[in-house]
């Protein structure tokens, strides 16, 4: 087969086999594949303009559209669904240093459900709203702190549970990544908080028990200590 770099006016001219083809990767962008009524059409590979960039899979319309990989010049990769040119359906997407995203996708963002893994043994599995945690997940640290719950704008927003790598556990409301609203809090050596936070701190009207002593009590808080 002849080869026709893409800088050719006449390099999507109609051909015998209905394909072209260039291996001078120096000139971009190039494609290799099928062309059908002068468009990239069904299986083929392109090279942009943008050296960053490699795409090859599924093509109509002249689009990426279907199965297929994009590469990026960093050793990072999207494989999956495509539609229009854009990653849009369930694909993965893997980083060079480790991090990998497999789920939904909408326009090149994390948007649907998702698992989230990281190079440091952190990773999240739930719902994810243009690239921020959204709806239900659950995010496991490395350390084996969990936080399970509503989340919104990539905080826990909402009802919530945390559980601490010491034995901690906390129910009850959130707001913006913080310990909001009413919720228990039991503590790894047996005491147990029942009542109201604000940022983080008890807050308002509550009940501690002191499981050393078998002493309880309920009073006022403020700033994390009773008043």
């Amino acid at each position: 087969r002849t080869l026709y770099p893409a800088q050719d006016p006449n390099y999507l001219a109609s051909r015998p086999s209905n394909t072209y083809e260039t291996t001078s990767h120096t000139l971009r962008p190039c494609y290799e594949g099928a062309i059908v009524e002068n468009r990239r059409e069904g299986y083929g590979k392109g090279e942009f303009e943008n050296a960053f960039f490699s795409y090859e899979g599924e093509w109509t319309a002249g689009r990426a559209h279907g199965q297929g990989k994009l590469a990026l010049g960093d050793g990072g990769f999207y494989e999956g669904e495509f539609a229009k040119g854009e990653m849009t359906g369930s694909g993965m997407r893997q980083w060079p240093n480790g991090n990998q995203y497999i789920g939904e996708f909408l326009l090149g963002e994390f948007h649907g459900q998702g698992l989230h893994t990281f190079a440091n043994g952190d990773r999240y599995e739930g719902g994810y709203t243009r690239n921020q945690r959204s709806g239900h997940g659950v995010l496991v640290r490395a350390d084996g702190t969990r936080f399970q719950g509503q989340f919104e704008e990539h905080r826990l927003n909402g009802k919530g549970t945390y559980e601490g790598a010491n034995g901690d556990v906390y129910e009850g409301n959130w707001c913006n990544g913080n310990k909001d609203g009413f919720g228990e809090f039991r503590f790894g050596n047996g005491d147990r908080y029942t009542g109201h936070w604000a940022r983080d701190m008890r807050s308002g009207p509550g009940a501690f028990f002191h499981a050393q002593s078998g002493v309880g009590w309920e009073c006022e808080w403020a700033s994390d200590r009773p008043e």
